[in-house]
C-alpha cells in the first residue's frame, strides 16, 4: 500500500526550509557571492530576498496577532534611504544581507541554532531599527550600516535609546553577536566590528585599547520592571470566575446562544431592507424576541435573576432577562471569555495555543484539547498536541463552536472568533486578553485580580501553583502538562508567586497533620497496617493509660500527631496508604544510615512502615493481578520473581492475605514456605 504524503502546512514549511537553504552553497562564501545573483534566493515560500517587501507566510508562525500581514511584513527601507544612489544600494544589500544571515542556521554554546518565523521578525525588526538610528545619528558617506560603530557609543547611546530594558539589552546583545559571528564566518560583509574608537589600529584588523572613560558619568543602570503578567490569580478571583462560568454554561448558555443568533438573523433581515440597528422597528422586533424566551436553569427553575451582577447601560444589577439586544451580545461576548478561561484553567496552555485550537471533528470528541504549540520546537508552524480536559472544560468546546458558527466566515474553521459588529466579525480571535479583560470588568471581578489586569498567560501560572500545592509528584506532572524541555522551566512556573514556597509549607505541614491523625485513628482501633502499626498501637495504649483515657480524645489525637511528626516535619508519605514513621537519628533499610528516608527503597519488612486502610484495596489488587502474572509466566526466574512479590504483599493485611488464599489455594504453597 502506498503511503499517502502528508500535506500539513507546518511539515511542507519546514521541508521547504530544509531544502533550500542548501542551495545557497557553502555559507561561510555568501559574503562574496554576487548581489545579483543572492537577491534571487527565495528566503521564505514565494518571497525573494530582493522583493521590495519580506513576507512571512500566515501558516508559518502562530495565530496571535503576529499573524497579521503588517506584523509579518519586514520592509528593508525602514533602515533609512541615502540621497546618493550608490550609497542607498549599499545600504540596501547590507540590510538584506544581514536579514539572510539572521535566517542562517548558526553555532551556539548549546549547539547548532536557528530563528523560527516569528523570533525571526522580532529579530528583523531590531536590525532594522538599529540600522535607522545609525541613519540619524552616525550616517556614513558609503551607505555602509555598521561602520561606525564602536563599544563606546553603543553602549552610552544605541542601548539606552533602544534598549533601556534588560529584555531589549539582552535582545541586542544577542543580535550584536550574530552579526559579529555572521561577520568572522564570512557570510556578510558589512557587520559591527566594535573598536573601541571605530577605526583600525595600524593599519591592522586587530581591536584597540578603549579609550580611559575616567572622569564620565556612568550609565545609570535601568531597573528591571516586575512582569506582573507572571503573577497566579488570586483563589477568590479563581473561585468566583468560575463558579460564575459554571452557572452560565449549565443554566444560561443554551438559551442565550440561539437568542443571539435570532437576534443577529433580525438586524440583517432589516438591514437589507435598509433599516439600520438603531430604527424603531428593529428595536421592537429584537426586543419581542427577548421577551419570548422562557428562561430556565440547570434545574429546571425560571430564572428571574442572575446569581451575581453584572454591567448594565444603566448600572450594575444581577437583573435578567435583559430589555436589549447589547445586553445581550455582551453576555455572549463574556460567555466566549469564560469558555477560554475554563479550558486555560483544566490546561494551563499558552495563548497561542489556545488561539490556534480549531473547530473540527476531533475537538472535544475525546475529552482532549487539540491544537498546536509553537514553542520549544523546530518545526516552521507548530507542532500538533493535545491535552486532557475536565468534562466543564469539554462542555466549554461545546458551547464556544455554538458561537463560532453563527459568525465565522464560510470555508474557515477557527475556534475563537472576534464578536461585535463591524467588517472583522467572524475573523479569527488574535488576542485572546482583551476579551478576557472585558468579561472580567463585565463580572465585577477587577477588584481581585491584584494589581495587574487580567492577562491571560496569568492562567498558566495560576495552574502552575495549584498543582504544586495539591498534586503529589506536581514537577513532572506539570513538566508534562506545560510541555517542558527541562524541569529549570517547570520551577519558573511553580515559583514564579513569590509566596508560594510558604504557602507550600504550610499545606505540607497541615498534610502531614491529617495524615498522621487518620493513620493513628486506625491504628488505635487496629486497622492499619505494616511493621510498625503494631509498635505504635501499642505505645498509644500505654500513652493513654497514662492519661487516664481509655480512647483518645481528638484534641488529644492532635497533640500526638504533632509529637510523632515533629510539628508536621516528618512522617513521609511514601506513596497513598505508605507511610514512612522514620524520626530524628533513626536509620532505616532504605537508607542503611541515619538521615532522610528514601521512597523509591521503601521495603515492605521495614520497621517503619506503617499502611493506612487506603492501601489495602491496592494490595488486594497487586496480589491478584501477581497471581495472574504468574500463571502466565513460562520462565523459572520469573515465576520465582513474582512469588516472593506475592509473599510480600501476603504478610502485609490479614484479612487480605486470608481472601486471597481461599480464592487462590494454589499461592498456599508460596506462604507456608515463606513462613
Amino acid at each position: 500500500m502506498t503511503r499517502t504524503r502528508s500535506i500539513d502546512p507546518a511539515e511542507r514549511a519546514l521541508e521547504w526550509r530544509n531544502k533550500t537553504l542548501p542551495t545557497l552553497g557553502n555559507f561561510s562564501e555568501l559574503a562574496a557571492k554576487p548581489w545579483g545573483e543572492l537577491r534571487e534566493h527565495e528566503i521564505f515560500e514565494g518571497c525573494r530576498l530582493g522583493d521590495e517587501e519580506l513576507v512571512v507566510p500566515e501558516n508559518w508562525v502562530p495565530p496571535t496577532a503576529v499573524s497579521r500581514l503588517s506584523k509579518r511584513t519586514v520592509c528593508p527601507s525602514d533602515a533609512g534611504v541615502p540621497a546618493d544612489p550608490s550609497a542607498a544600494e549599499r545600504r540596501d544589500e547590507a540590510i538584506r544581507r544581514a536579514l539572510l544571515a539572521l535566517w542562517l542556521p548558526r553555532m551556539t554554546d548549546t549547539g547548532v541554532r536557528k530563528y523560527k518565523p516569528w523570533p525571526w521578525i522580532d529579530s528583523a525588526n531590531l536590525l532594522l531599527r538599529l540600522a535607522e538610528w545609525q541613519f540619524t545619528n552616525l550616517p556614513t558617506e558609503d551607505g555602509s550600516v555598521f561602520g561606525g560603530f564602536t563599544i563606546t557609543n553603543i553602549l552610552q547611546e544605541v542601548l539606552p535609546a533602544l534598549a533601556p530594558r534588560k529584555k531589549g539589552r539582552d535582545a541586542m546583545r544577542a543580535l550584536f553577536r550574530i552579526l559579529v559571528d555572521a561577520g568572522i564566518r564570512g557570510r556578510i560583509s558589512d557587520w559591527p566590528r566594535l573598536y573601541a574608537d571605530g577605526e583600525f589600529a595600524d593599519g591592522h584588523d586587530g581591536p584597540t585599547i578603549e579609550r580611559n572613560r575616567h572622569g564620565r558619568t556612568a550609565p545609570a543602570p535601568v531597573e528591571k520592571t516586575e512582569q506582573r503578567s507572571w503573577q497566579p490569580f488570586s483563589d477568590s478571583f479563581v473561585t468566583e470566575f468560575i463558579r460564575r462560568s459554571l452557572w452560565v454554561q449549565n443554566s444560561l448558555a443554551d438559551q442565550l446562544i440561539p437568542l443571539w443568533a435570532e437576534l443577529r438573523q433580525i438586524a440583517a433581515s432589516e438591514a437589507a431592507q435598509g433599516r439600520s440597528s438603531a430604527h424603531p422597528s428593529v428595536i421592537a422586533l429584537r426586543r419581542s424576541a427577548i421577551e419570548r424566551v422562557r428562561w430556565i436553569d440547570a434545574k429546571n427553575q425560571p430564572i428571574t435573576q442572575l446569581p451575581f451582577e453584572v454591567d448594565h447601560r444603566d448600572g450594575r444589577s444581577n437583573q435578567w432577562p435583559p430589555r436589549s439586544a447589547r445586553d445581550i451580545n455582551r453576555m455572549v461576548s463574556t460567555l466566549q471569555a469564560m469558555n477560554f478561561g475554563m479550558i486555560d484553567f483544566c490546561t494551563g496552555a499558552r495563548a497561542s495555543e489556545l488561539a490556534a485550537a480549531e473547530d473540527n471533528e476531533n475537538q472535544g470528541s475525546d475529552d482532549r484539547l487539540h491544537s498546536v504549540t509553537f514553542k520549544l520546537v523546530d518545526q516552521i508552524g507548530g507542532k500538533k498536541r493535545d491535552w486532557p480536559l475536565h468534562p466543564a472544560a469539554v462542555r466549554a468546546i461545546e458551547l464556544q463552536q455554538k458561537i463560532c458558527r453563527v459568525v465565522r466566515p464560510a470555508g474557515q474553521s477557527h475556534l475563537w472568533v472576534i464578536l461585535g459588529d463591524g467588517e472583522k466579525l467572524g475573523k479569527r480571535l488574535l488576542n485572546l486578553t482583551e476579551p478576557f479583560v472585558q468579561a472580567v470588568d463585565h463580572l465585577g471581578l477587577s477588584g481581585l485580580t491584584g494589581r495587574d489586569r487580567a492577562h491571560v498567560h496569568r492562567w498558566r501560572h495560576t495552574v502552575a501553583r495549584l498543582v504544586a500545592l495539591s498534586v503529589v509528584g506536581a514537577p513532572q506532572v506539570l513538566l508534562d502538562l506545560f510541555g517542558h524541555r527541562d524541569l529549570e522551566m517547570t520551577l519558573r512556573y511553580m515559583l514564579s508567586d513569590p509566596r508560594i514556597i510558604e504557602d507550600a509549607m504550610k499545606v505540607a505541614k497541615e498534610t502531614s497533620f491529617v495524615m498522621a491523625e487518620e493513620a493513628l485513628a486506625e491504628t488505635i482501633e487496629g486497622e492499619a497496617g505494616g511493621p510498625a502499626a503494631m509498635p505504635l498501637q501499642a505505645g498509644l495504649a500505654a500513652a493513654g493509660m497514662r492519661r487516664g483515657e481509655e480512647v483518645f480524645e481528638t484534641a488529644t489525637l492532635r497533640e500526638t500527631a504533632e509529637v510523632l511528626t515533629f510539628n508536621g516535619r516528618y512522617w513521609l508519605m511514601v506513596r497513598p496508604g505508605v507511610i514512612c514513621t522514620k524520626g530524628l537519628g533513626q536509620a532505616g533499610p532504605c537508607t542503611r544510615e541515619r538521615g532522610a528516608p528514601d521512597p523509591g527503597a521503601c521495603r515492605t519488612t521495614c520497621e517503619h512502615r506503617l499502611e493506612t486502610t487506603r492501601a489495602k484495596q491496592g494490595c488486594e489488587e497487586t496480589l491478584r493481578a501477581l497471581i495472574i502474572e504468574r500463571e502466565r509466566a513460562d520462565n523459572d526466574m520469573v515465576v520465582a520473581n513474582l512469588d516472593g512479590q506475592i509473599l510480600a504483599n501476603l504478610e502485609r493485611w490479614d484479612d487480605v492475605r486470608s481472601r486471597v488464599l481461599n480464592d487462590h489455594p494454589e499461592i498456599q504453597s508460596i506462604w507456608e514456605a515463606g513462613r
